[in-house]
């Protein structure tokens, strides 16, 4: 196998684990599988079409640049790397924040004893 076979494949691995991760946050928070399909899927695709809407060159530009779905092909094309305001990272960014969000409020919502437990004992 060619080595830039082999180095496509590995941004493209590291993308799906990142939007699965991403899902696994999402549906932790929202604890309904129909919703945090519908979140998840409006948070990859949203960006890209929001873009093409704003008339701003700029605005355009920076919401492609933080969109999950398209900051990884972008990094996998590595045409416009010095652009990218938050690097190689971008998909695992959106990744660790859902999952950090999905973790609080599981620790908020379920991990803790109810305040009338508390009282009781």
């Amino acid at each position: 196998m060619p080595n830039s076979r082999r180095k496509a494949r590995a941004p493209a691995g590291k993308r799906s684990s990142s939007a699965a991760l991403l899902g696994l946050g999402v549906a932790t928070a929202v604890r309904d599988a129909a919703s945090a399909v519908g979140i998840v899927l409006g948070m990859l695709y949203l960006f890209p079409v929001v873009a093409r809407v704003v008339g701003d060159p700029d605005g355009q530009r920076h919401l492609q640049q933080v969109s999950p779905l398209t900051a990884g092909p972008a990094i996998q094309a590595a045409a416009r790397l010095h652009g990218l305001p938050i690097g190689r990272g971008g998909p695992a960014a959106w990744a660790a924040a859902a999952l950090l969000v999905g973790g609080l409020v599981l620790h908020r919502r379920d991990a803790q004893p109810d305040r009338a437990d508390r009282a009781v004992r």
